[in-house]
């Protein structure tokens, strides 16, 4: 038996809607806040910045391993458990990292966090699709990103605020209610349906995804590295792509595979995933380096970082279900990549004003930047997953969050070891002084930033591949 969205009262749909929204927000909202705090951790655990970099990557990296094992697992078994579980250890790890007296007790509370947002975030596509008809998902993924958006903005005001007045455990508390709020909505609203999966869980498939994505960030993160010979990352590199290649190799003799390779077959969903991994490669590119480059170069305090980075999410949140609305009616194609489109100039243009050290162009670029990236989003998603059949969707909702995660950490890991690359090449041989140290960090941001613009650029040839594909779909 699958769902029939037509069964769902309106109240239904959209306290499903606001359930997923809820898991949204608040894993932006501690996502974002943590980011506001990264400096103040810095010093808190006398870290570098490739240290305190997996304060993040951990918990993208956690989540990115297992966003198939919980999409699979929400196929399988009761959607809403799943999901109601996802807020309960989301909870539990964030009161965890609260507590934590090290660096390292830290990045473990993050993994539990990791965890619970990915039994979140794997089912949430899944679900709004079940329940919501085709004529308003545009709609209603617009409104997804619009949320995004708002978590966005509450987390650096309020891990701003909170910073200037208490301290950076404060900001863990901040996503607690949420978290019981959440698991509470999932098991009282989320609608019930037979499983429609049938065999054993593909443990064997499951590790071998676990094993290369993480192989694969440690030789990105620590290429070039003091301790780290070029010949031991490459070692590393060869072998996460030789798990890459098991992984498809036995993903497509399992009885019950933990991926569906054969989803990638269709050629609209394989372009929306590779132009949805291009956009947060782009969009990680500053995410991870705007908050230093706030409080080394401009020297901004808390509440004033808050403020700049609010400025990303406000224009997200006006042109996402804008353009999701308009999407339904007009078409995706065009809206995707103008998006990217946009997306790319800002980064370029960001690169450029960055070096002037004035608020307003940098306020006006990322406002830029939020516009092109909600614009992208929903029409993007929608369609990716609108080509798969129902019985499918968590999993292929869980590969569009996949994406939406390993670019994320990919993208942090490559613009963190850029910028450190370039920072250490430019001061190699003078006396560090703090002149020196602002000037070598704002060369290695800007070549973070014409990084990013780079896959942007990518994002928008796949984007115009998918839109071919569509075309094509049309007049078949």
């Amino acid at each position: 038996m699958a769902y029939n969205s037509e069964q769902f009262s309106f109240f239904r749909r959209w306290t499903v809607f606001f359930t997923a929204a809820t898991g949204i927000f608040m894993a932006m909202l501690c996502a974002t806040s943590v980011n506001v705090a990264l400096p103040i951790l810095e010093q808190e655990f006398s870290a570098s910045l490739a240290g305190i970099q997996w304060v993040v990557t951990s918990y993208l990296l956690t989540i990115s391993s297992v966003l198939p094992v919980f999409g699979w697992l929400g196929d399988m078994l009761q959607r809403k458990r799943v999901i109601a579980a996802g807020f309960f250890l989301f909870g539990l790890g964030g009161f965890l990292c609260s507590q934590a007296t090290s660096l390292e007790q830290l990045i473990l509370s993050r993994i539990v966090q990791g965890i619970g947002a990915s039994m979140e975030s794997a089912n949430s596509y899944a679900a709004l699709t079940a329940v919501f008809p085709v004529n308003q998902r545009g709609k209603v993924f617009g409104m997804q990103g619009s949320i995004v958006a708002l978590g966005s903005i509450s987390g650096p005001s309020i891990g701003g605020f909170l910073l200037e007045y208490f301290n950076w455990h404060s900001i863990f508390y901040v996503t607690l209610p949420f978290a019981l709020f959440g698991a509470v909505l999932a098991l009282a609203y989320m609608p019930e349906a037979p499983p429609r999966k049938t065999g054993s869980f593909d443990l064997v498939g499951a590790l071998i995804l676990i094993c290369a994505i993480a192989v694969f960030i440690l030789a990105l993160s620590q290429w070039g590295r003091p301790g780290w010979p070029d010949a031991e990352i490459a070692v590393f590199g060869i072998v996460s792509i030789a798990l890459f290649s098991l992984l498809v190799y036995w993903e497509k003799r399992a009885k019950s595979p933990l991926i569906d390779i054969e989803m990638f077959r269709n050629k609209i969903f394989l372009s929306g995933n590779m132009a949805g991994l291009c956009s947060f490669l782009a969009l990680n590119a500053n995410s991870m380096l705007m908050p230093f480059y706030l409080h080394k170069i401009l020297e901004a305090t808390p509440k004033t970082m808050g403020l700049v980075m609010i400025t990303f999410p406000v224009a997200l949140i006006i042109a996402a279900p804008l353009s999701g609305t308009l999407s339904d009616r007009y078409g995706a194609p065009k809206f995707a990549v103008t998006g990217m489109s946009l997306m790319t100039a800002a980064l370029l243009l960001l690169a450029f004003v960055a070096r002037y050290e004035t608020l307003w162009p940098i306020v006006g670029t990322l406002a830029l930047f939020g516009a092109g990236n909600g614009m992208f989003q929903s029409p993007n998603n929608s369609t990716t997953l609108a080509v798969i059949p129902p019985e499918k969707h968590g999993m292929a909702g869980s590969m569009i969050a996949l994406m939406r995660n390993f670019g994320a950490v990919v993208g942090i890991a490559i613009s963190v070891r850029i910028c450190d690359l370039v920072s250490e090449t430019y001061a190699a041989g003078m006396t560090l002084t703090p002149e020196l140290e602002k000037a070598a960090f704002m060369r290695g941001y800007q070549v973070a930033l014409v990084i990013g613009a780079l896959f942007a650029a990518l994002g928008i040839f796949c984007s115009l591949t998918k839109g071919k594909n569509i075309a094509e779909s049309k007049n078949v």
